[in-house]
């Protein structure tokens, strides 16, 4: 059994401040980081001003700072009661990209909007409203969950609005041009299903459903094809794509790789990387993690695994103390959806993974996604300042073991 205690303890309050300071450390380095990788392309694109992206990318953090207090101290009562319409506007973004009069295109996608104020990416309103709506959704039929799977009932009720509510999401993102996003905010869905406690029986035929969905857009593009084709030569020589010309693909891939392995232990310090100057096209980006990595060597890397590790831990024991389901399985799926893009990128720049366009959380320059991280994390840290459970079983803990 368990009870909820409002009373802030003295660990309970350190994990505050060190998740806090945790954050600002990532933002700090990400900006020394990205002036260090973008000086070289800015100067060139900018004809001389080789400032100019960090410059932008300071104006974006002063929002994102401002965005991180208001999402810390706002009740969380307030996010939950305005989740149809959080979900609606969400979803209105989305479209907008369609209306030439709001969409921005750049190489071939219209992944963004001009508010006239600034440029936005939809897709990442996506990454933080879902796990909203599948929190309070889940928190409101969380008894109806322990019901019969077999029963139609738990189909109709449980599985069946979430599940509408997603493929809208991913379609929506998807018309955007946008595939390695549709494939992480599907993935850290099914993510949320399973901690939830939703039955197996329904989430993996689900799973196989999305995996055979996630193929076609793959089979139907030359480029995501190539990409993925470049992958699987890479790691299985022995198959090849002779109608291809996979160098193309893999030379931005190859590059990351080298310049990583060329950091050695040490690095060769601040500033000091050649490979983002001309082999690392727009390295500020999603290859930034690269550039990181070969000036601050192995060492550098440890520090950067090691802070979001801590960012991690923290998130998750916050998830887990969390007062009820709804602050448990929302905590959960911020923490899961920044995390989980960490991979993916670092993955991505050290060859294990196919090449996506995921940006890396407080490095990658552009400001929809800076926005999205820091909102993210201070929601993170508003759940965590919320009363934590006294005993050793919560509702969270319960709904992972109860999945049949």
């Amino acid at each position: 059994m368990y009870h909820y205690t409002t009373e802030r303890t003295g660990p309970a309050l350190r994990d505050d401040f060190v998740l806090i300071a945790c954050v600002l450390l990532l933002a700090g380095l990400g900006l020394v980081t990205l002036l260090s990788s973008s000086y070289a392309f800015s100067e060139r694109k900018f004809e001389g001003h080789g400032f100019e992206i960090f410059i932008h990318q300071i104006k974006i953090l002063g929002w994102a700072l401002g965005l991180f207090l208001l999402c810390v101290l706002v009740p969380l009562r307030f996010f939950r009661m305005f989740t149809g319409i959080l979900l609606a506007l969400t979803a209105v973004l989305c479209i907008m990209t369609f209306i030439p009069f709001f969409r921005v295109e750049r190489n071939g996608a219209a992944r963004w909007i001009n508010l006239k104020l600034f440029e936005f990416q939809p897709s990442e309103s996506v990454k933080l409203v879902l796990p909203l709506y599948f929190a309070h959704i889940f928190d409101k039929k969380q008894h109806r969950m322990e019901m019969d799977g077999n029963n139609l009932n738990y189909f109709f009720s449980i599985v069946l609005p979430p599940v509408i509510v997603t493929v809208i999401a991913l379609l929506l993102v998807l018309s955007q041009n946008d595939y390695s996003t549709t494939v992480l905010i599907g993935f850290n869905a099914f993510v949320m299903f399973l901690v939830a406690g939703m039955r197996l029986r329904f989430l993996i035929p689900g799973l196989g459903l999305f995996l055979a969905a996630a193929a076609l857009p793959v089979i139907s593009n030359q480029t995501r094809f190539s990409r993925i084709a470049s992958w699987v030569s890479k790691k299985i020589p022995s198959l090849n794509f002779p109608e291809l010309n996979l160098s193309d693909t893999l030379y931005q891939v190859d590059n990351a790789e080298r310049a990583i392995k060329s950091g050695g232990f040490w690095g060769k310090g601040l500033g000091q990387g050649t490979w983002k100057i001309t082999r690392l096209p727009e390295v500020q980006t999603d290859f930034i993690f690269a550039a990181y990595a070969e000036e601050s060597g192995f060492f550098g890397v440890l520090i950067f695994f090691a802070l979001f590790a801590l960012f991690a831990f923290l998130g998750y024991r916050a998830a887990r103390r969390g007062k009820s389901f709804f602050n448990q399985l929302f905590c959960f799926g911020l923490v899961t959806m920044i995390i989980s893009q960490v991979l993916l990128n670092t993955g991505v720049a050290g060859g294990l993974l196919p090449t996506t366009g995921i940006p890396l959380p407080f490095f990658s320059a552009g400001g929809s996604s800076l926005l999205t991280t820091f909102a993210a994390s201070g929601l993170m840290v508003n759940l965590s300042r919320q009363g934590i459970i006294a005993g050793n079983d919560s509702a969270f803990a319960r709904g992972v073991r109860d999945v049949q």
